[in-house]
């Protein structure tokens, strides 16, 4: 009775109800399902060359004075 009435006033099936309170009784705690997004890692070091460092070298001293 106390299933069909939180069915009636949520509007969630008996069925999801009963499977939230039995993942509750056997694991102690509800989970839902993870997505897993991969996504790209941060450059957090850059090789760069003399090719490179002379060009910004030359902007550091140009901005900078």
């Amino acid at each position: 009775m106390l299933m069909n009435l939180t069915d009636e006033f949520t509007g969630v099936s008996s069925a999801s109800i009963n499977s939230a309170r039995s993942e509750i009784i056997h694991k102690g705690h509800l989970s839902t399902p993870g997505k897993k997004r991969e996504r790209e890692k941060p450059v957090t070091e850059i090789e760069c060359d003399e090719f490179v460092r002379s060009p910004v070298r030359r902007k550091d001293r140009y901005i900078i004075g």
